[in-house]
């Protein structure tokens, strides 16, 4: 008996030290991101932040962890290996093309949609006593009825009821609101051409379809002609270049590439007129670019891919999210001025849509500050559209926080 627990007492003390070093080591890998943590944590001033923080240093530990995609590939490796066709308790679920969806073993209640469209009437209330336009902006999700293939009796994360409630509050209410679901279901273009297999964003295809339908129903709605000859909206117009195998999404560097595989990337930007000129002010970085579109607006250096999980090939257009931006056409300064408030899903479109504007303030919809001054901007700012664009899984309080209560 003394021998067995000699046996635990070693083990024991083998695994500590192992444990202990392993620590070590990786504590001096990455100094530089413990150090940006507590110069963060200094900063703090709120219960809110703290827990912001906190989130932080949690996702900084699960993405800067020693070996980080040696652990994630190889239990990827086992579960591929195994042919699972779902990851992690159904936190992943993959149809056969390979499609990554969110998964969920409950679906969220729709109770709350009626609070978020008072909410909105409030703002939009607001909006027309200054004479400024309200649009709301519904991106689809990947489960898109008639083009996905995954099995629906599986616990999919659907957000299809909570969008179709919201869409039926805000009608009736009287506020202007773009369902871009049926857009994609018309588009003829399969799934894996709207929606990346790894990632939940859509395409920069997907996001051309969608500022296309704006652009149409502004004209429809408003009035507001943005493209009267239709050049904006056509194809053909741009460039179009297939960027081969270079994109990992969030979901795909969740659960590791042999289990995911890789995206291909469709870059596509505007092939221009000659002397046009643009700003992209990014406030949260104090920074600003100035020049033609792939100049200021595109930034092609996120497509030079040499580590997939710490890639970011959609951020081409703009970066993905910032917490406040402004886009500048300098040749159409007299142009249609809009507010955004929006996610990292309408970087693309502001790239399409930028040709025809003369300035778009976008803020995100995920940052209190942010939605602070995007509320402060329209009640001083003149401007003569606001667009509201929320991507489905995103449709909670956090996403209507411009009023706390409801309208009456």
């Amino acid at each position: 008996m003394e021998r067995f627990f000699r046996k635990k007492f070693i083990f024991a003390a083998l695994f500590l030290v192992l444990l202990l070093g392993f620590c070590v080591l990786n504590g001096i890998s990455e100094a530089s991101v413990l150090g940006d943590l507590a110069q963060d944590l200094l900063q703090v001033r709120s219960l809110e932040e703290l827990e912001e923080w906190i989130s932080d240093v949690e996702d900084d530990v699960s993405d800067e962890i020693l070996g980080h995609s040696f652990w994630i590939e190889t239990y990827s490796w086992i579960q591929e290996a195994l042919g699972k066709r779902e990851f992690d308790s159904f936190s992943v679920i993959k149809d056969e093309t390979g499609m990554l969806y969110y998964g969920s073993t409950y679906q969220a209640p729709t109770d709350d949609l009626e609070t978020y469209a008072a909410q909105t009437l409030r703002l939009k209330e607001m909006l027309d006593r200054k004479g400024i336009r309200l649009m709301v902006v519904l991106p689809p999700s990947k489960v898109l009825y008639g083009v996905t293939e995954v099995d629906l009796d599986w616990p999919l994360n659907d957000p299809n009821a909570r969008m179709d409630k919201l869409l039926m509050q805000l009608q009736q209410r009287g506020v202007t609101a773009v369902d871009l679901r049926t857009v994609m279901q018309h588009s003829g273009q399969p799934l894996e051409k709207l929606f990346f297999k790894t990632d939940h964003h859509w395409t920069p295809r997907a996001a051309f379809y969608g500022m296309r339908e704006i652009v149409g129903r502004l004209e429809q709605e408003f009035g507001i002609v943005l493209d009267p000859d239709g050049y904006y909206r056509d194809l053909s117009n741009y460039e179009i270049q297939d960027m081969g195998k270079i994109m990992l999404g969030s979901n795909g560097r969740n659960v590791g590439i042999p289990y995911s595989g890789i995206d291909n990337f469709e870059y596509i930007w505007l092939r221009e007129y000659e002397g046009t000129e643009y700003s992209w002010i990014d406030y949260e970085d104090e920074e600003e670019q100035t020049g033609n579109l792939k100049e200021s607006l595109l930034d092609e250096h996120k497509l030079e891919v040499t580590n997939y999980y710490s890639s970011d090939p959609f951020g081409v257009y703009i970066g993905s999210i910032t917490d406040m931006d402004t886009i500048l056409n300098h040749s159409n300064p007299d142009g249609l001025q809009i507010a955004v408030l929006r996610d990292s899903y309408f970087s693309p479109v502001a790239c399409f849509l930028a040709p025809m504007v003369g300035r778009m303030d976008m803020f995100w919809n995920q940052d209190r500050d942010a939605v602070s001054s995007f509320m402060e901007s329209v009640e001083q700012g003149d401007y003569d559209l606001v667009i509201v664009e929320i991507y489905p899984y995103n449709l909670d309080a956090s996403a209507f926080a411009f009023f706390e209560e409801a309208a009456s």
